[in-house]
């Protein structure tokens, strides 16, 4: 990889914010303005890694992967999955959600870069967020503490990536003062790169959870904006939109998702979750402007989530809980949902054995959703599955 300028540790700078209860007395405050600046150095600045060697494995065609990694936590898993995987291993283009670096529960370790560095490939990373707390259930037991403390997105590639940029999208939900503390908003990552001599932008996302489907179609509309002020005419956006369908925050929304959850027939809702678009309006507006998902994704689940003890219930008085957590027993307390996409503009998704690549000999696929994988555990590398698509210009 080329040189960087590594990271500092941010244990000070996490010492002197972390301690204000709210964020209006974070943003009133004198520390806040004595490190305002550098916080700024670290949030909205990508870092670029060059790998020297970097060359597409396959001519004829791309393989997109994206994945979201939980953090990294198993980046050995993560690293033998790409490099051995009959199907990751030959992804030239790889979207990566929740990249940790200098964390606790990942191992201090520069997620993205370690990934780029075993892979051979280019590396752009974007910070999302300062993390104050060092997670959640598990991670807060492990025994040391966050240095750097920055968590984000990553585009790996073996094409070169130019014009690396961080696309800030609206912010629908402030961490600062939920159990998991931390500074920043969600974002996206974006680079340019050229194949069969056409220049194809690429959006690696990570939309909000903890609101609404129009909260993530507004945070959608910032990416577009941004490609159409690049002037990009093919595009690729691929990563965790988190479409659940379900409007999340405040005790109105919480209790008409968990009226939707106890009424639902099982069946129905399963399908619901797994074929979100007519629930989350992000897919209607991606439409509009030359977008599509269809053919770009299979019709998998990329995530299961289990619902014993729901995150949103606190916003309701405990009876209601209670019920609503002994009605999830016919959801069998677990949701399982496609969360992970891939959308393409002027560019063209394959199926299998559509393109064989002569250099290869590697045979174009239909979408892909890979499940099963395991750590060294024998627990799930992470709680998404990885998805690939592949695709011509």
């Amino acid at each position: 990889m080329s040189s960087f300028v590594e990271y500092s540790n941010n244990q000070d700078l996490i010492a002197a914010l972390s301690r204000f209860k709210t964020k209006r007395e974070l943003l009133a405050s004198d520390a806040y303005r004595q490190h305002c600046a550098r916080i700024a150095g670290l949030l909205e600045t990508p870092r670029q890694f060059q790998f020297d060697g970097a060359c597409p494995l396959i001519q004829d065609f791309m393989r997109v992967a994206q994945w979201n990694i939980e953090k990294g936590k198993h980046l050995d898993a993560v690293i033998e999955t790409f490099r051995k995987h009959p199907v990751l291993r030959y992804a030239d283009l790889i979207s990566i959600n929740e990249a940790d670096v200098g964390m606790n529960r990942s191992g201090q370790r520069f997620t993205a870069r370690e990934l780029g560095a075993a892979l051979g490939m280019n590396v752009v990373f974007a910070p999302s967020y300062l993390e104050f707390s060092k997670g959640y259930g598990e991670d807060l037991k492990m025994p040391g503490e966050n240095t750097i403390a920055l968590q984000g997105n990553a585009i790996l590639s073996r094409y070169a990536l130019h014009q690396p940029r961080i696309i800030e999208l609206p912010v629908c939900f402030d961490h600062f003062e939920h159990a998991e503390k931390r500074i920043g908003r969600r974002i996206a990552v974006a680079a340019e790169i050229e194949i069969s001599g056409r220049q194809v932008s690429f959006v690696g996302a990570h939309l909000e959870v903890r609101n609404s489907p129009a909260c993530r179609a507004r945070q959608m509309a910032a990416i577009i904006a941004d490609l159409e002020l690049a002037g990009a005419s093919a595009a690729i956006i691929a990563g965790d939109f988190n479409t659940n369908t379900f409007a999340r925050g405040g005790w109105w929304r919480t209790a008409r998702g968990g009226l939707r959850l106890a009424l639902a027939d099982p069946e129905r809702l399963a399908r619901e979750l797994v074929a979100p678009q007519p629930r989350e309006p992000l897919f209607a507006l991606l439409e509009r402007h030359g977008f599509t998902e269809r053919g770009f994704n299979s019709a998998e689940i990329t995530c299961r989530t289990p619902m014993r003890g729901f995150e949103d219930g606190s916003h309701l008085p405990q009876s209601w809980r209670e019920a609503f957590e002994r009605r999830l027993a016919r959801h069998n307390y677990q949701l399982d949902m496609r969360l992970d996409w891939i959308a393409g503009r002027n560019v063209r998704s394959l199926s299998n054995d559509e393109v064989v690549d002569a250099a290869s000999g590697v045979a174009s696929l239909s979408p892909q959703t890979i499940a099963g994988l395991k750590n060294e555990h024998s627990g799930a590398i992470a709680d998404h599955d990885p998805i690939t698509a592949d695709v011509i210009v």
